[in-house]
């Protein structure tokens, strides 16, 4: 995903030093960030 299109996802709780706060589970997990792209982000996991 994109960082543009994580900013706009309902989970998206902050970004923090080049990491984003994501809320997809219960707890906030904290996901790298690369080139403008999340990486490990569940929401893409889920697509497939």
């Amino acid at each position: 995903m994109t960082l543009e299109s994580c900013k706009k996802c309902k989970y998206h709780v902050n970004l923090v030093s080049g990491q984003v706060m994501c809320k997809y589970r219960e707890n906030i997990d904290s996901l790298a960030t690369e080139n403008g792209n999340v990486i490990g982000c569940p929401i893409d996991k889920t697509k497939y």
